[in-house]
């Protein structure tokens, strides 16, 4: 018994894990850095000479406080020197990580809500597009006037006195719009085969 030393006889404070040392040891030099400065403050002490010898007096009595502490079920002394650097815990970069995680789940969620809603409104914008262009169509159909064969006989009825820049004008848009109707049905037709397409992938 006498040959053991007091320090094996010595009870040990049980910290669960490095990390956890790491928090204390900052925050108390935190604490031992801010008594200085003020004590320098009031004293009129040099805050930068004062500052560094609050920090070799931190470090003496942390690694007095080491040889008496157990962390994760290991005495302080017997971890090897890669275990014992181990990184202070970040609070701020912690709550930073912890943000970014929900946000992370904010858009996997926002994207598996899209790719259900979105085929689907697609589809509806475009055949409703496709119906407006369709109604435009049957109206124009039947509001187009019939133009007769230069050899049938004309109408005796009274002439209308058009300017020539506004037929041309006129004949212009009728020609405009006998080149576009074709290809806005055939669009119309692309629509409804898109829509039957989108509808067969749909969840």
């Amino acid at each position: 018994m006498d040959d053991i030393d007091d320090d094996q006889l010595r009870p040990r404070i049980s910290i669960d894990a490095m990390r956890a040392w790491i928090r204390i040891k900052t925050d108390i030099q935190r604490e031992i850095e801010q008594e200085a400065r003020e004590y320098a403050t009031q004293h009129n002490l040099p805050p930068d000479s004062f500052l560094q010898s609050a920090t070799i007096y931190a470090n003496e009595v942390f690694k007095i406080a080491q040889s008496n502490i157990r962390v994760g079920g290991r005495d302080y002394d017997t971890l090897q020197p890669h275990e014992q650097d181990a990184e202070p815990f970040d609070e701020v970069l912690d709550r930073q990580i912890w943000a970014l995680a929900g946000t992370r789940l904010e858009w996997l969620y926002k994207i598996s809500s899209d790719r259900r809603e979105e085929p689907g409104k697609l589809a509806d914008r475009l055949l409703a597009h496709f119906r407006e262009a369709d109604a435009i169509e049957a109206q124009w159909e039947a509001e187009m006037p019939s133009f007769m064969d230069e050899d049938e006989d004309m109408d005796t009825g009274p002439v209308l006195n058009i300017d020539a820049s506004l037929g041309q004008e006129i004949m212009s848009v009728s020609n405009e719009l006998g080149q576009t109707l074709p290809a806005q049905q055939e669009r119309a037709k692309r629509a409804r085969r898109v829509e039957a397409d989108i509808k067969a992938i749909q969840p």
